[in-house]
């Protein structure tokens, strides 16, 4: 997410600007490396051999082999040294093996390119949202790029906290490229392109068909004078009150 233009980072800004701030190496930072066209070649080309050639099979990537990983795929959109002396903070999760910590690396490549420096903000998954909710409330962010969930959008767009991705950086992106469920629904608001996805989430609902077959507990269900039909939910409250049905059955 970048400002308008992209001339040098100003220096904290105003709370207000919160991503507003991420202008100059931060607008540079979201259009260099990590997404986008260096992941479009890594699948079509050698570079995918590359890449999953380290470590190797079944080894487990230390830092420095991310950070080869992120040599392989820095695009090299401004001159060497463009942001020297900027520093760009980022908030996201420090889960271990994942988000910041595996960004951390993969980025170490652009910093060394560019001459910036990414002060690194972690959070857990629990206090991410109270964190980006606090902040904002009451205006005392500390970061300029942040990394969350499509949930919070409605605080952060609707607030006036971001600007709209410039459609130069999104060329750089290959915004194009994203996978459409992960482009159009998330990171838009009021028709405008607010920010990016970085992964998607599979979310599964597995259950037994034999236990919702099941006549007996159908009858019980009807006899406890249950709402509605026994058989799978489709919502929380319903999965809520067959859950706490459920419970303690032996039928």
């Amino acid at each position: 997410m970048s400002t308008k233009d992209d001339g040098v980072l100003r220096n904290r800004v105003s709370r207000r600007t919160v991503l507003k701030g991420a202008t100059g190496a931060a607008a540079a930072f979201c259009a260099t490396g990590l997404v986008g066209k260096s992941y479009t070649r890594a699948q079509t080309t050698s570079l995918k051999d590359q890449i999953l050639a380290i470590p190797g099979k079944d080894k487990q990537p230390t830092d420095s082999d991310m950070e080869k990983v992120g040599e392989m795929v820095l695009r090299k959109t401004s001159p060497k040294g463009a942001f020297k002396g900027q520093t760009i903070t980022f908030q996201g999760l420090n889960n271990a093996g994942f988000h910041i910590n595996v960004l951390k690396p993969l980025s170490k490549a652009w910093e060394d390119w560019t001459g910036a420096t990414i002060n690194w903000i972690g959070v857990t998954q629990g206090d991410s949202y109270p964190k980006m909710h606090q902040a904002i409330s009451t205006n005392t962010v500390n970061f300029d790029i942040l990394e969350g969930s499509g949930g919070w959008e409605g605080d952060l767009f609707s607030g006036n906290w971001t600007l709209e991705m410039p459609d130069k950086i999104k060329a750089l992106l290959d915004f194009e490229d994203i996978v459409p469920y992960l482009r159009d629904p998330v990171r838009t608001w009021n028709g405008k392109i607010m920010g990016m996805s970085i992964d998607g989430d599979c979310h599964m609902w597995n259950y037994r068909s034999d236990i919702f077959a099941d006549k007996d507990l159908a009858a019980h269900w009807t006899k406890d004078k249950m709402p509605g039909d026994f058989k799978v939910p489709n919502t929380w409250e319903d999965t809520t009150a067959m859950t706490k049905w459920m419970k303690g059955k032996t039928y």
